[in-house]
């Protein structure tokens, strides 16, 4: 059984470091849960420029925080069944960002790594043979959902994601954590 994940919002916790962020550098508190958007100036005072300077910044880090159960439950599912696939949508120009952050937390080898570059994600995931890949942003969502019949897309349940029904797609469960993640692929051995 092969796993794939997203790493922003769902693996890496992004938004914890585009917070400090925007207050530092714009004197703005955007708090969590007010971003009901994918695409942050959609729902704040920032403009597109203001929003892509600081996830710039973000992505350049070293260093940023991830989601401690991700951490935990995808280092036991490493040791214990294989490799997992991270497809994000960040571009190319972050690799060794990218990678340095996963190395500091997941065992070099224990993970793939790509960069969907403009290709939709699902081609990724269907050339790849994953079987269960975790997102949150709805847009890849149900790109996978109609392109993958052979994987089911576990979406983490995100304040961005909240308006789209995901029941409208067979092969879509929302997921809270990753916790549930893991209970939800364990019923499927």
């Amino acid at each position: 059984m092969l796993l794939g994940s997203d790493l922003d919002g769902v693996v890496i916790d992004i938004w914890r470091v585009l917070e400090e962020l925007f207050e530092q550098e714009y004197g703005v508190h955007i708090p969590y849960s007010c971003v009901s958007r994918y695409k942050i100036e959609e729902c704040t005072e920032l403009s597109e420029p203001q929003v892509e300077w600081a996830i710039d910044k973000a992505l350049r880090r070293t260093d940023l925080p991830f989601y401690q159960d991700a951490v935990h439950h995808l280092r036991k599912w490493m040791r214990e069944r294989g490799e997992v696939v991270f497809v994000t949508s960040r571009g190319r120009a972050y690799t060794n960002e990218t990678f340095l952050n996963l190395a500091e937390h997941f065992t070099v080898g224990k993970f793939k790594l790509y960069f969907s570059n403009g290709v939709s994600k699902a081609h990724y995931i269907d050339s790849l043979g994953v079987d269960f890949f975790v997102e949150d942003r709805v847009k890849h969502s149900i790109q996978i959902a109609e392109k993958c019949p052979g994987c089911s897309l576990l979406l983490m349940d995100r304040p961005w994601n909240r308006d789209w029904d995901e029941g409208y797609y067979e092969n879509v469960t929302r997921v809270k954590d990753w916790e549930e993640v893991i209970e939800t692929l364990s019923l499927f051995g």
